[in-house]
């Protein structure tokens, strides 16, 4: 069992990212002290700095179920909209109330509290009551029993992450948004690494499109990057989804065919492979107020050519009074004048917005 474990351990850390993850450090768990458990409550370790806004806690009811399987009906769900402490050691605690998750028939059976992300990432899982506490994971550590004597279960040890702690102190007084007791920092642990350093995010028209390109100096753990458009700066729709490199890169979208005139507005964020979500920055562009087709040669005596950054729905040659003479194709935007009598006439162009464009021109 100690090899199982072991080998386990070293195949997860290689993959892991232990740097950006949070654990669960804590669990003060005080059932039949009011029907709701009052004073129950979760440390979760990790960088400080980390925003956990993108995580939460599931609880289950852990009554039949044997370590490593987790229920599968949720009891409850405690959202983390918190961010972990600044500290000096670069790692921290940050406690949560979960009174309201707990109830008292539980201790007999025990419960499994999963540390997941909004995207459905299991990050940890602690299972107490029930005469035990199991911390299972992303990164395996040590599975032993440790009953419940009515104090704060605190992991202990010395190190900078999860897999450094591997020892369940079942009888302490609890440390809200602080170290446990029996747990020491280890000095130069990793700060905190932003999944993005962004360098530039710009744009540019050109005819018909718009141009926006974004250099990064530097990523990690980043899954991808969200392109967002609007024309009023409130309102925002996706545009696209990039895949990330994670080096150092530079990225190009082309915007085809914008709505034109005014100002469009152009956001970006990055989303790392946890499900969490980083704005970047915005940008705005103003796209060209008209598209005025034209034809040529004008006055024309043979081909005549249409000039156009918008492809056409419908061309209807009319003549000069406005009536209709016949439709043209739009497969090909050079048609044969020759035919027609000398003279003033006009296209109508309906383009895929629905625009509708008169361009006289003059057959010799």
């Amino acid at each position: 069992m100690r090899i199982l474990q072991l080998l386990l351990f070293l195949c997860f850390s290689q993959f892991s990212f232990a740097q950006l993850t949070p654990w669960i450090n804590e669990v003060d768990y005080e059932p039949g002290v009011t029907a709701t458990n009052a004073n129950s409550g979760m440390g979760i370790a990790g960088p400080s700095g980390l925003d956990l806004s993108a995580y939460r806690i599931d609880f289950y009811d852990a009554a039949g179920v044997t370590p490593p399987t987790i229920p599968g009906t949720v009891d409850g769900t405690q959202p983390l909209g918190v961010t972990i402490p600044a500290s000096a050691s670069e790692r921290n605690e940050i406690w949560v109330d979960v009174s309201q998750n707990l109830n008292t028939s539980d201790p007999a059976t025990g419960i499994f509290a999963v540390l997941t992300t909004s995207s459905g990432v299991v990050v940890d899982v602690v299972r107490f009551g029930g005469g035990t506490v199991n911390q299972l994971g992303a990164l395996p550590v040590s599975i032993a029993g440790v009953p419940i004597n009515g104090g704060s279960l605190q992991l202990t040890g010395t190190g900078c992450d999860a897999a450094d702690f591997t020892v369940w102190d079942n009888d302490e007084a609890p440390t809200p948004d602080a170290i446990n007791t029996g747990q020491t920092i280890s000095a130069g642990c990793q700060a905190l690494v932003l999944p993005v350093e962004l360098l530039d995010f710009s744009g540019r028209s050109e005819r018909s499109e718009h141009v926006l390109q974004w250099s990064t100096t530097a990523e990690w753990n980043n899954d991808h990057f969200t392109l967002e458009t609007s024309t009023d700066g409130r309102t925002f729709t996706t545009l696209a989804t990039v895949p990330a490199r994670n080096e150092a890169a530079t990225y190009e979208f082309r915007h085809a065919e914008p709505q034109r005139g005014g100002v469009h507005y152009y956001r970006l964020s990055q989303t790392d492979y946890d499900g969490r979500t980083e704005q970047l920055g915005t940008i705005t562009l103003r796209s060209n107020t008209t598209s005025a087709a034209q034809l040529a040669p004008n006055p024309v005596r043979g081909s005549l050519t249409l000039k156009t950054d918008v492809p056409p729905q419908r061309i209807e040659l009319l003549d000069l009074n406005g009536r209709f003479l016949e439709t043209l194709p739009t497969n090909t935007l050079t048609f044969d004048a020759s035919g027609l009598k000398a003279g003033w006439y006009a296209l109508r162009v309906v383009d895929a917005r629905g625009k509708v464009q008169h361009l006289r021109f003059l057959k010799q």
